[in-house]
C-alpha cells in the first residue's frame, strides 16, 4: 500500500479546490511559503486521484450563493461578530475569487503597479511575463538602484539624479563623508560637511572641496592644504582673491604666470585695452611691409581684433595707396566701423563713403578690398 502524502498538504489542497481555486495557483502558493515541490506534487496527485470531482471549477450557483451570503451578512452586520471562523474564511475565499477574476483582466504593467501601490505581491501570480513576474515577487519597487523604474518604463535618468540628491542630503545632514562617494557631486558634498563642521581636513585633499571651503569661509590658510600641488594651491588662492575682490591675495600665488593672470583680472577695462593696444602697436611698428600677402595677414590680424586704431602705425604702400588708408577702408568694410573720415586719399575715401553700394565697390574699389565682409 502506497504511503499517504503529507496530510496537511492534502487537507489544504482539498479545502481550496472545494473553494474554487485552480490547482496550479494552489501549488504556487505552497511553493512560495517553502514547501518542497516533490511533496506538493505528491499531495496534489493524491487528491486529484482520490477526489477527481474536485477538478471541476465551482458552479455558478456557488458564486451566487456567496453573493447572497454577503448581502445577508451586510443586513445582519450586528451579528457578524459571533459567526464561526469557517464562515469568515468562506467569505474571504469568495472575495479572493472575485479579486482574481479582476486580476486576470489586467495587463502585466497594471498588475506590477497595483502590487507596488500596496506593497502586496498577490497580483504577481497573474503576471504572464517571467521577467515582470520575478520583478514583482522580488518587490523591485523597494530597490534604490532604479531597476523598478527601468522595468515599468519610467524616467531612469531622473531616478538616478534624485537618488544622488537624496544621498547628498543624507550625507550632509548626518556628516557621513562615506556617502559623498555615492553622489554625483563628491567635492560639493565634502565641502558642505567641511563647512558645516568648520574642518577643512574633511576634504581629505580634494581640490574642489578645499577651494569651496576657502571661498565660503574666506580662509586663505585653508589653501595651504594643497601646497604640495602648486597648480591646485594657486587655483584655490586665485578663486579666493576673485571672490573677495582683493588683489593683494594674488601675492600668495606661487606660480609667476598664475600670479600675473590673477593681477590682470583686477585691471579695469581701460587698462586692459591699453595693454592690448600697446602690444599690437609694438608688433606692427616692427614691420616694414612691402609684400602683399604679409600686408594682408597683418591687416587681417589687426582688424580681426578690432584694433583699427592701430592702422596709423602701418608703414608702406600698396597699389600706390598708403597702407594706412587701405587699413581704414578695410576696417570700415569688414567691421562696419566709422573709420572713413581718417582716410587721406580722396579715391579711397570715396570708396569708403559709398561702401554700402555693392556695385560701386565691385566696379571702382574691388582692388582695394582685401578683407571679406
Amino acid at each position: 500500500m502506497a504511503k499517504r502524502p503529507n496530510p496537511d498538504l492534502v487537507k489544504y489542497i482539498e479545502h481550496h479546490l472545494e473553494k474554487g481555486f485552480e490547482i496550479k495557483n494552489i501549488k504556487r502558493k505552497l511553493a512560495e511559503v517553502g514547501h518542497p515541490i516533490e511533496a506538493i506534487e505528491e499531495a496534489a496527485q493524491y487528491v486529484l486521484r482520490e477526489k477527481p470531482l474536485l477538478r471541476k471549477k465551482p458552479t455558478k450557483f456557488l458564486i451566487i450563493y456567496g453573493i447572497i451570503l454577503i448581502l445577508a451578512i451586510s443586513v445582519f452586520a450586528y451579528y457578524i461578530w459571533f459567526k464561526s471562523t469557517e464562515q469568515l474564511q468562506y467569505t474571504e475565499t469568495v472575495k479572493q475569487i472575485e479579486t482574481n477574476q479582476s486580476y486576470k483582466s489586467m495587463a502585466d504593467i497594471q498588475l506590477l503597479k497595483l502590487a507596488a501601490s500596496g506593497n502586496d505581491i498577490k497580483p504577481c501570480d497573474f503576471v504572464e511575463s517571467h521577467n515582470y513576474y520575478y520583478a514583482c515577487i522580488g518587490r523591485y519597487w523597494l530597490r534604490e538602484d532604479c531597476s523598478w523604474e527601468q522595468v515599468i518604463g519610467a524616467d531612469v535618468v531622473k531616478c538616478r539624479w534624485d537618488g544622488y540628491k537624496k544621498k547628498l542630503d543624507q550625507a550632509v545632514s548626518t556628516g557621513n563623508v562615506t556617502l559623498c562617494s555615492q553622489t554625483y557631486w563628491t567635492s560639493d558634498c565634502l565641502a558642505s560637511i567641511a563647512v558645516k563642521s568648520n574642518d577643512v581636513s574633511v576634504c581629505k585633499g580634494d581640490t574642489g572641496c578645499v577651494t569651496n571651503f576657502s571661498v565660503t569661509k574666506k580662509d586663505k590658510n585653508a589653501c595651504s592644504v594643497l601646497s604640495s600641488r602648486i597648480f591646485d594651491h594657486d587655483g584655490c588662492i586665485y578663486s579666493l582673491a576673485l571672490s573677495m575682490d582683493d588683489k593683494h591675495i594674488c601675492d600668495d600665488i606661487i606660480s609667476v604666470g598664475r600670479k600675473i593672470s590673477c593681477n590682470r583680472d583686477f585691471e579695469t577695462k581701460e587698462e586692459t585695452a591699453a595693454r592690448v593696444n600697446e602690444y599690437y602697436a609694438e608688433q606692427i611698428a616692427k614691420i616694414k611691409i612691402t609684400d602683399y600677402e604679409l600686408f594682408r595677414k597683418t591687416l587681417h590680424d589687426t582688424i580681426s581684433y578690432y584694433k583699427e586704431s592701430i592702422c596709423s602705425l602701418i608703414n608702406g604702400e600698396y597699389l600706390g595707396v598708403s597702407m594706412v588708408d587701405l587699413c581704414y577702408l578695410n576696417a570700415a568694410y569688414s567691421k562696419n566701423v566709422s573709420t572713413c573720415g581718417s582716410i587721406n586719399d580722396s579715391k579711397v575715401k570715396d570708396c569708403c563713403l559709398n561702401k554700402g553700394s555693392a556695385s560701386y565697390i565691385k566696379d571702382n574699389c574691388a582692388e582695394y578690398i582685401i578683407l571679406p565682409r
